[in-house]
């Protein structure tokens, strides 16, 4: 039986006539590597959209818990302490 491997390895790694992974050597071969995996992750729009919701979402729960104790302490006349 053959053993398929896992499924979320990328497939598009540069490899050796060995079968091993190529990693850059340099600072500034590392950093061109990684702009250019945040360039691809970047133009994935499923991606993009859930970046933006969950930035909306964190908004909406950060006012609502920010502004909880005023509007209980207006609404109800207690103290927010």
């Amino acid at each position: 039986m053959r053993n398929k491997g896992l499924a979320l390895i990328d497939r598009h790694v540069a490899r050796n006539e060995a079968g091993n992974t190529i990693m850059p050597a340099t600072v500034k071969a590392k950093f061109i590597d990684f702009v250019s995996t945040v360039q691809t992750i970047l133009k994935s729009p499923v991606y993009v959209f859930s970046i933006i919701g969950r930035i909306m979402d964190v908004f909406a729960f950060k006012g609502f818990f920010i502004f909880l104790p005023k509007y209980l302490e207006v609404q109800f006349g207690s103290f927010s302490f």
